[in-house]
């Protein structure tokens, strides 16, 4: 029998890095509050640094399987 995961298990606990955050995704969630395109689903993610106390926050755009 395979597992089953869901794409926001997948992001959590994964570097995350970009020209002004660099930290790892502490959770994801699903929004429809930031259009990508076509067949690509919009998650929020909460990211935290290193040294920071306030976690910040940032889009992604992953591919469904639907495409």
């Amino acid at each position: 029998m395979s597992k089953l995961y869901s794409v926001e298990t997948l992001l959590a606990g994964r570097d995350y890095i970009s020209p002004t955050v660099r930290g790892y995704i502490v959770e994801a969630e699903l929004t429809d509050k930031v259009y990508f395109g076509q067949g690509i689903d919009a998650y929020l993610v909460r990211i935290r640094e290193q040294g920071f106390i306030k976690d910040k926050y940032r889009y992604v755009a992953v591919k469904n399987g639907d495409c």
